[in-house]
């Protein structure tokens, strides 16, 4: 009625008769004590007791609007979560756009994704925390888990385009480490250890550089922008830097190297309806969205 400034509208657009409208008016008015509308020629009119009462009966119609979309959500979330977790690589870089592609195609399972180290993740699915444990770098299966490769990411040795006129890039010519400030992960990243074996197979070697170790990926990235030294890192996490001409490619004669990305998951363990859907869903060819 405050929004139609009429009965008649007001009864109309509440698909009630008029004389219904005027006695459920009439009996609120009652129970509260005094006026809520006033009468005149042109229709009805709030008075100062009917602008209170109207204020407070729109908050609680938005109130009861929320509850139920709350409600509504939780009820879903509740009904088929997935847990997952992944380490730093997979989760930042590989899974965002899979889980939403997944979630879009499956109404009503949601996917708590949980990133972290590597190692974090292969004792997140051992003591069943996670469902399914997605991983970056080497991961052994020793007899508890399954351990399937998803994909490779080519890692590539960059830096900022002003240090790297020291590395002479796009040419072959060796890259002497030991000049030059190189960056790395810091231990358990799964990708520090690719690096340290991958130097050591080719002939360099890691401890002859001095070397920073950096704990977060994106402050890594961050130093090398800044042109504070370079480093090993998988494509899927330059690139958008090397597009923008922030970073560039330092060319290395021997090539670089490959971080595999890896499902994995207890043998022993009889997954839900839905790990199984989501496993079968990363398998498929470019299910995940850099790979």
């Amino acid at each position: 009625m405050a929004r139609a400034g009429n009965l008649s509208r007001a009864a109309k657009a509440l698909n009630y008769s008029q004389p219904a409208i005027s006695a459920r008016m009439a009996r609120l008015e009652r129970s509260l004590g005094m006026p809520l509308i006033e009468r005149h020629s042109r229709g009805v009119s709030l008075t100062a007791a009917g602008e209170i009462v109207a204020e407070h009966a729109r908050r609680m119609i938005e109130l009861e609007d929320a509850i139920k979309d709350r409600l509504s959500y939780l009820s879903a979330r509740r009904s088929r979560l997935l847990p997952v977790s992944a380490g730093y690589i997979a989760g930042t870089y590989y899974l965002p756009c899979s889980v939403w592609t997944f979630e879009q195609g499956n109404r009503g399972v949601h996917i708590r994704l949980t990133v972290t180290t590597p190692l974090e993740v292969i004792h997140s699915v051992i003591d069943g925390r996670s469902e399914i444990g997605v991983c970056e770098g080497g991961v052994e299966s020793d007899g508890v888990l399954s351990v399937e490769v998803i994909g490779n990411e080519p890692v590539w040795l960059v830096t900022a385009p002003s240090y790297g006129q020291r590395c002479h890039p796009g040419s072959k010519a060796d890259v002497s480490l030991s000049r030059l400030n190189l960056l790395a992960l810091d231990y358990g990243s799964g990708l520090r250890e690719l690096t340290e074996g991958y130097l050591a197979g080719s002939g360099r070697n890691l401890g002859i550089a001095q070397t920073w170790k950096m704990t977060s990926l994106e402050g890594l990235k961050a130093a090398l922008v800044g042109g504070l030294g370079m480093a090993f890192l998988p494509r899927c996490a330059v690139i958008k830097e090397i597009h923008e001409r922030k970073l560039t490619q330092v060319a290395l004669p021997d090539g670089c190297f490959d971080l595999p990305v890896s499902l994995v998951y207890r043998q022993d363990h009889e997954l839900s309806a839905e790990a199984v859907r989501f496993l079968e869903f990363l398998k498929r060819p470019c299910a995940a969205c850099n790979l």
